[in-house]
């Protein structure tokens, strides 16, 4: 059986959450083709995390050695191009990542292998892979066709897709050699921002807020429901571009994808940039008093009036329920 080959991403030991979002799709193209979902994990002092991995795929690749202890691309390169030759899976996965957007080109290139990148979705057809890219700031998708390959590569774009639940018997573990090394690269140290903002893309609930705010000290109101909900505040990209928020609050395109239980728009009004980002939320609700606003065209919930009139009564509300 032919395997579809992912790319395990781990830091600080745990597994990144697109490593077991990229599995996810895997196992759903997989079970359409009759392949199986294996995995690759490379560094230091990582069979717990194989052990970890080995929950969702049925096999995994282990190549540890000491030496490994944070990600270098030449290593990696070297040591999966090895494996993909000699397991010649279909498909080669990883999530489109800072780490997926820096090896996977460098494999491409090395293998003579062909690579779509940032995916939404990817299918099997005939034996050839379909992918689901976005083009001009998200306004369009594009259905891209690879050319016919012994082997297809692709990177998926985090938080598209959920997460990986774990299989009902374990994968079992392959060691990998691993040739000694010649390091070119040293690392010194990891060097953290001195202020953390909270992560949006791993929120239940988020409350994004648009230009319709109209100013930066109004912003509370719309942060008072997200307080009042216990969920967080995100908002467009307009709301960044002013300094009204910090980047890592920006959802969309060029912000974070977010996929929780509940999206809240409150004065958004629905731009390819921004729609992109939150097609992973289940449930969306939008505040806006233009009724022809394009967020209620993917609106699940839609309410059309000031916000600055419905927000309070929708906060005294929650409140007398909680």
């Amino acid at each position: 059986m032919r395997e579809i080959l992912v790319i395990a991403e781990h830091r600080e030991g745990e597994l990144r959450s697109s490593c077991l979002e990229t599995i996810s799709k895997a196992h759903e193209v997989a079970d359409k083709g009759g392949l199986e979902v294996t995995s690759v994990i490379i560094g230091s002092n990582i069979k717990s995390l194989a052990e970890k991995l080995r929950e969702y795929v049925s096999k995994v690749y282990l190549a540890e050695n000491h030496e490994i202890t944070y990600y270098d691309c030449e290593i990696y390169k070297h040591i999966v191009s090895k494996l993909i030759r000699e397991v010649k899976p279909l498909m080669v996965l990883m999530g489109h990542t800072s780490y997926g957007m820096d090896l996977m080109p460098g494999l491409s290139s090395h293998l003579s292998l062909p690579l779509v990148t940032d995916c939404i979705d990817i299918e099997l057809s005939n034996g050839k892979l379909n992918a689901i890219r976005q083009a001009y700031g998200g306004r369009v998708n594009v259905k891209v066709s690879l050319k016919p390959s012994e082997t297809y590569l692709a990177t998926l774009r985090a938080g598209v897709f959920q997460p990986a639940k774990p299989t009902q018997t374990k994968g079992e573990i392959v060691e990998v050699d691993v040739p000694p090394l010649e390091l070119k690269v040293k690392h010194l140290e990891v060097i953290r921002p001195e202020i953390e903002d909270i992560d949006i893309s791993k929120a239940d609930i988020v409350v994004g807020v648009g230009l319709g705010i109209g100013a930066r000290e109004k912003i509370p109101v719309v942060k008072e429901l997200a307080e009042t909900l216990g969920g967080v505040l995100g908002c467009s990209r307009p709301i960044v571009d002013r300094g009204w928020l910090p980047q890592t609050r920006q959802i969309g395109f060029s912000g974070k994808s977010i996929k929780p239980k509940i999206y809240i728009a409150v004065g958004i009004s629905g731009a390819a940039n921004h729609v992109a980002g939150i097609k992973g939320a289940r449930t969306i609700v939008a505040i806006n008093k233009d009724s022809g606003a394009p967020i209620f065209n993917i609106s699940d919930y839609g309410i059309v009036g000031d916000l600055f009139q419905v927000i309070p009564i929708l906060v005294q509300e929650l409140k007398k329920v909680k």
